[in-house]
This record gives C-alpha cells, structure tokens and sequence, in this order.
C-alpha cells in the first residue's frame, strides 16, 4: 500500500491516551488517508465506497477503548484490527441488504468526505453525548421495538419475502446504532457513574489522623489529615479513577493496561508506575501535584491539553484553570507532612496556625486578628502539638494560653515596661539610703 499507518510519538500517544480531543483530530487529520486505504482494501471493490464510514468508526472506537492501549504500538494495532471489524460489519450489512439482488444493480450509498470534513464529523460525534445515558438506551430500545411492531404489521399486509429480509437489516442497523450509541459516552463517563454509585466506598481521615492503605490494584495510598478518597467499587478491574479532597501521595503499581486516574477539584492527574502527591483541600484556592518519580500528565476541566510533570518537579492548578510551577518552598509547606514536619518560611501566623489546626486537630485560635499577619519561619514535628505550639509562639513572639472554654488562645507576649525597669533600678539606693540613716541613729 502507498499509505501506512505511522505510530505517534509518545507526547502524542499520551495526549490521546488522557482524552485530548485536539491530539484525535491531529492523528485523524494525519493518518486519513491511510485509513481510506486500509479500509478499502478491507472492504473490496464492490463495497469500498463505504470506506469514509469505516475509517470514522474504526476511530471512534479506538478513542472509545484509548484507555486500555498500553503503548504506541498497541494503538496502531487496535486501529488496524478496529477498521477489519468495521469492514466486517459493513460486508454483513451488505449481504443483509442485498440478498438475492444483484449488486451491480445499487448504486452507491456514500461518498468519502475531505479530510477536513471527515475530522469535524469526528468531533461533532464524539461531542455528541447524551445528557441521560440510561434514559437515551431505554428510549432506543422502544424506538427498536416500535419499528419492529410496524415492520411486523406491514409484513403481515404485503406477505413479500423481500419486507422480511429488509427487517433483519433495519433491526439490525438499529441495534447496532444503539450500541453505539451506549458506548458514545466513553470512559470518563463510566468512571464518574461509578464513582457515585452507591457501591464506591470512602476513605477518610479525621483532623489529625493519617493512614496507609493498598488498592485493589496494588497502588499504594498514603492519606493525610482531613481527608476523602472515593473509590469505585469496580477499581482496577472496570475503572481505574480515583476522587481526592484533601492530601494524599500515590505510589501506583505498574503493569496495568490502564493508567490511574485522580480528580482532585478542577484538576485530572492521569499517571503509569510512578509516585507522585496531591494537596486538594476543599478550602484552598489551588491545586498542587508534584512527582517524586517517573512522569504525570495533569489536565484542567474544560480545557484542552495538558501538562506533564516530570520527578522532582511540582505544578499548582489554580481554581480559575491557570497552571503554575511550583517552587522548593511551597512544595515542602504543602507536602511537608508526608516527611513527618511541617515547614514554613516567612509565612503569617494566621497561615501556620491554620496548618497546627489541621494535622495536630486543634482549635487554637488568635486573641488579636492583627497578629496574623507576622511572618514566622519555623520547621516541627508532626509528633507533638505542644511542641509545635510553643515553636509558633516563639517564633511569633506570642503567649499560650487559655479561653473560658479551655480553648487555646494565643496573644502578643507581654514585653517588660520601662517603669518596672525604673524600680528595679532604683532599689540599691532606697537600700543604701536606709543603712546610712540607721548609723546616724544614737
């Protein structure tokens, strides 16, 4: 053949893995034409006028199952295989259609379209998700079983053995349309059902509580304070997406057709065999992802693209979709807790006392809302909340102590005056003065 399909770089190959519809039109823009002839070529002469149809639904479909294909090898020959299907299908349909007349005899029922109208038709297919998926199905099964009972009616009238031969193909386009139709939605789709139904389970933790646990797949989670994570009940057999609210570091098995998945907010983290942590807290204006091994590829909702994060490095998603890199300070203040520490540098009281109150699960709170806004640079352990408090308080130059309901409060610290200094300096006279007197006394 003139045309071969060529493999996308692995830039590529990921996009269109994670769900980039930009990277779908490019690689279906580039490969169209050799699609056209791999579709003829599996069609035949007599039916290679449906070649248009089949290269389009040969990529849908692989687009449907991206999720599933392990490398670029494997998605040039899922499309290959996808395109003997579609051609198989349309070579059924033919005979279905066409029994005992000659083929000679029909004209053609399509024609290709150019490239560029090809890839819009594309798009607008794959844009075109049903609002209700199971209310769409059921509604497609009673438009199959209305057609049926018409086509049965007219049947009955006309006694042809043409109308039931021509039946078979209706239903059967119908039922196919139908199936189409049910997959349309894709994987995001299946992993947002599944993550509220009523069998995904939660992990949380309470202020001040953290934990470990091992996934069905063997990814390793390891959950900070105030936290939730929602699994599917079906993870790491039929879907492999995770929901975080809080702050959590993954340490994901490899050796699965299909990468792991985490929402956090706005923010879609998509990733292989790696290590990588997410801070994610519902009350925060941004979210952070930083990699501690192999690669992250991280994408905003409603926006096209995405963006990878390799080992060391670490991205903040702000809540109005702005990606930013992270530096070694706000990495450590935010992931400090996976290290046994918090750490902060000239960061306002108001900030580090939030922090206190969330991994030791205190309520300490400022007797002057002023103070919050002094800088402390401090680094503790996350083993003892008094320690941590009288760490702040020294730093801050600030008192510990107590409301009327035992509540911790802290206040500026009480700085010695200058009329105390002014007494203590004065009582070695009033001393001396007084031992003068008492020799004078007879």
């Amino acid at each position: 053949m003139a045309n071969t399909l060529r493999q996308p770089d692995v830039t590529q190959f990921t996009a269109f893995v994670r769900g980039d519809e930009d990277e779908l039109a490019r690689i279906f823009r580039t490969e169209y034409d050799a699609l056209l002839e791999r579709a003829s070529e599996a069609l035949g002469p007599e039916l290679a006028h449906h070649a248009g149809r089949v290269a389009h639904q040969a990529m849908l479909d692989v687009w449907e199952r991206r999720v599933q294909l392990t490398d670029v090898s494997v998605m040039t020959s899922t499309l290959t295989q996808a395109i003997l299907d579609e051609a198989a299908v349309q070579r059924r349909k033919h005979a279905a259609l066409h029994h005992g007349r000659s083929a000679a005899t029909h004209a053609p029922h399509d024609h290709t379209l150019p490239t560029e109208q090809a890839v819009a038709q594309l798009l607008a297919e794959v844009h075109a998700v049903p609002a209700d998926r199971e209310r769409a199905v059921l509604e497609s099964q009673v438009e199959m079983k209305r057609h049926a009972a018409e086509h049965v009616q007219h049947v009955a009238r006309t006694g042809g053995w043409k109308v039931p031969v021509a039946l078979i193909a209706v239903l059967s386009m119908v039922i196919i349309a139908a199936m189409r139709w049910m997959n349309a939605t894709g994987s995001e789709f299946a992993a947002t059902k599944a993550l509220k139904a009523e069998g995904a389970r939660s992990l949380t933790s309470a202020r001040g509580q953290r934990g470990t646990t091992t996934l069905n797949d063997g990814s390793v989670v390891r959950i900070g304070s105030e936290t939730r994570v929602r699994i599917p009940a079906d993870f790491g057999v039929l879907v492999r997406t995770l929901e975080l609210s809080g702050s959590a570091a993954f340490t994901v098995a490899a050796g699965s057709s299909q990468p792991l998945v985490v929402r956090a907010a706005n923010a879609t983290i998509t990733a292989g065999g790696t290590t990588f942590a997410v801070r994610a807290f519902d009350d925060e204006q941004a979210v952070i992802i930083a990699v501690d091994e192999g690669t992250v590829s991280v994408s905003v909702k409603d926006q096209s693209g995405h963006t990878d994060v390799a080992a060391g490095s670490a991205v903040r998603v702000a809540r109005d979709g702005s990606t930013q890199t992270v530096d070694v300070v706000e990495r450590t203040r935010m992931l400090g807790w996976l290290r046994d520490s918090l750490s902060f540098t000239n960061e306002p009281v108001r900030t580090v006392l939030q922090e206190l109150n969330r991994w030791f699960d205190l309520k300490a709170s400022l007797g002057d809302a002023a103070l919050g806004d002094r800088p402390v640079t401090m680094r503790v352990s996350l083993e003892s909340s008094g320690n941590a408090l009288k760490a702040l308080a020294s730093a801050a130059k600030l008192s510990v102590g107590f409301d009327a309901k035992q509540q911790v409060v802290l206040r500026d610290a009480p700085v010695p005056t200058t009329s105390s200094a002014a007494s203590s300096a004065k009582r070695p006279a009033k001393a001396k003065a007084a031992a003068s007197t008492s020799k004078r006394r007879p």
